[in-house]
């Protein structure tokens, strides 16, 4: 599974606290930075799932499950799909989820395109970071 991350720093805003947001919610990774002149893009790539571990803890504390489970179905396309979470939010600490078809927070918010190998490949990273959930609660298969 790869993870790609995108995100944008305004000219209002530092880069380095959009840098702290977008960490705040996947841990220490590696950011490219392109400043076009308007805003700075700022992307990075995880190769490894694992790596999204405190990511999926959090999900799974605020239990939103089901909503993250839906989004990336909703948005899949064969073996991608993709997530988006309130900037300023996460600069906060909190993972906040955004319906990508109608919020668009004044800061912006932070991408993330998983991308599979196979269907078999992104069918099982669903079921380790967003298992299927009954009254709630986690059913195993």
């Amino acid at each position: 599974m790869q993870v790609r991350i995108h995100s944008v720093a305004y000219p209002t805003e530092d880069m380095q606290r959009v840098s702290r947001a977008i960490e705040s919610i996947l841990g220490r990774i590696q950011l490219s930075h392109a400043d076009d002149g308007e805003v700075v893009r700022l992307d990075g790539t995880l190769n490894q799932s694992g790596l999204l571990g405190g990511l999926r803890q959090a999900i799974h504390d605020r239990r939103i499950i089901d909503a993250v489970r839906s989004r990336l179905q909703r948005n899949r396309v064969e073996n991608t799909s993709r997530l988006m979470f309130d900037k300023q939010a996460a600069l906060q600490g909190r993972v906040r989820l955004l319906d990508d078809s109608i919020e668009t927070p004044p800061l912006g918010s932070i991408l993330l395109e998983f991308r599979a190998e196979s269907e078999t490949e992104f069918n099982s990273f669903m079921n380790w970071f967003v298992p299927p959930t009954e009254d709630g609660r986690v059913v195993m298969n």
